[in-house]
């Protein structure tokens, strides 16, 4: 899912609403005060002697539903996922992970060359579901092209001319169903940082997968020839792998973490190594294939595909895009999930409701959101954004000509306000004052917004209720 904070008319009144600018704004309310009784200012604007008494609420109705929207993008996701595991709330979910692999070293055989194997190696931290099962993984080779979604926009027009470069969860590509390699049967033990200062590769486990000595064989038959050395040549002849999770007693996903650049080889990557030796003798070489999640374009393509059954849940419901199930009382519960497009929908119906005694100035308002029932192992999302609502169907989220998110901007800046979960609170906090003063002031429609998570490519979840989501409102009352 990508997020992109809308360039409109409200984005560039908070870009805009700087100091400078309250004296236009102070002369505007003098203006309209007096036609309005229920004009709303912000209180920066306002003299000590014109407030009559600052006010706090928390009870203003939040209307809530759970919304499914569009398939969610995993273009250039900063995880591998793969594996299935039953949610029991959020159902049956299974994901495998197409990628590229860029060969580091050009690949240097001839007659005297003996294999010793070819592996692939993945490093992770991420898991959700239950790990003291046994789980497997296979291996297999793409056999459609991997679009590229990253460098230059000419480049990525004339990619698409012919293959994709944008993917998103519900995408498929053709591979051979003949496995690669398997991993067989093993037991995912991902390691815990105990303390932030810890460096991030140090916290990880690897996996090592053989792949088959016929694959190995073919790829040291490349040397010499042009498919054998440079990263794009490479690339067109072998389009791509795809990790598959194995037997349905698969119980939960894990996460592959990339490398970034070669040098990282020493903690941890993702890599596929292809060892060989001369004969008679003892020395081994070897060349690196990297996993790698750089953003040069000359780098790697990655998507995962994820599906979904929630057939026999409470999310039964949603099917189809833009599908709602929305609460019928305070006790009801309302969701949010990482990459499957499930959002809160929350709406303000009393807003109005503020101004009913007379003139008022916001001071601040806070969006909290706070989960209800955290299982252990499924972790609620690291971070949620706040999606605007489309003005001409206000059950979908808006989105920019080229199909991205628009998202509420930060207060005072152009990029999408992020709300980071509080582990020590339990809750989210966005604050939302310009947002709130924009739709006392009628310069925008109370279409309300959606809660979803900030894109980052896992399957964590929120479960909600209306009482968990509150506004904490501080405003003034104002004198004549």
């Amino acid at each position: 899912m990508k997020v992109r904070v809308l360039s409109n008319n409200f984005s560039t009144f908070i870009l805009n609403w700087r100091p400078l600018k309250f004296a236009f704004l102070f002369v505007f309310f003098v203006i309209t005060s007096c036609e309005d009784p229920a004009t709303q200012i912000g209180s920066e604007l306002i003299q000590n002697s014109d407030i009559i008494s600052t006010n706090f609420t928390d009870t203003l109705t939040i209307k809530a539903s759970t919304v499914l929207m569009d398939s969610v993008v995993t273009s250039g996701t900063d995880k591998l996922l793969v594996g299935r595991y039953t949610d029991p709330i959020f159902g049956d979910i299974t994901s495998k992970s197409f990628f590229q692999i860029t060969n580091v070293d050009s690949i240097r055989a001839d007659a005297n060359t003996v294999l010793d194997s070819v592996v692939l190696s993945l490093g992770y931290k991420y898991n959700i579901g239950d790990t003291l099962r046994p789980q497997s993984i296979t291996v297999h080779r793409v056999l459609d092209k991997i679009g590229q979604n990253t460098g230059s926009l000419t480049k990525r027009l004339l990619e698409s001319l012919d293959s994709k470069n944008t993917y998103f969860i519900n995408d498929h590509l053709n591979y051979d169903p003949a496995p690669l390699g398997t991993t067989g049967n093993f037991l995912a033990r991902p390691i815990v940082k105990k303390r932030e200062s810890d460096n991030l590769l140090d916290s990880m486990r690897s996996i090592n997968i053989r792949l088959n000595n016929s694959f190995g064989q073919e790829l040291l038959s490349l040397s010499g020839k042009k498919a054998g050395s440079g990263l794009v040549n490479f690339k067109e002849y072998f389009k791509g792998m795809v990790l598959v999770p194995g037997a349905d007693d698969n119980a939960s996903i894990l996460g592959f973490e990339p490398t970034n650049t070669p040098s990282s080889l020493r903690i941890k990557p993702s890599y596929m190594g292809l060892y060989y030796h001369t004969k008679d003798k003892k020395d081994t070489l070897r060349t690196f294939f990297f996993v790698s999640f750089t953003s040069n374009e000359a780098y790697n393509n990655r998507f995962n595909n994820i599906s979904f059954d929630r057939s026999g849940t409470a999310l039964k419901s949603l099917s189809k895009p833009n599908d709602i199930m929305g609460p019928q009382n305070s006790t009801d519960e309302v969701f949010v999930q990482s990459s499957s497009g499930i959002s809160t929908k929350i709406e303000f119906p009393y807003l109005k409701n503020l101004a009913k005694d007379g003139n008022i100035a916001i001071n601040k308002v806070e969006l909290l959101v706070k989960p209800t029932n955290l299982v252990e192992g499924t972790f609620p999302s690291i971070a949620l954004n706040l999606i605007l609502a489309n003005p001409t169907s206000i059950k979908k989220p808006l989105r920019t000509p080229t199909g991205e998110l628009s998202a509420l901007p930060a207060e005072g800046g152009a990029s999408a306000q992020l709300a980071i979960y509080n582990s020590t609170r339990q809750e989210y906090v966005f604050n939302i004052t310009s947002y709130f003063q924009q739709l006392l002031l009628g310069k925008i429609e109370n279409n309300g917004l959606f809660i979803a998570s900030a894109p980052d490519f896992r399957v964590n979840r929120l479960v909600l209720n209306k009482s968990s989501i509150k506004l904490r409102i501080s405003y003034s009352k104002l004198g004549k």
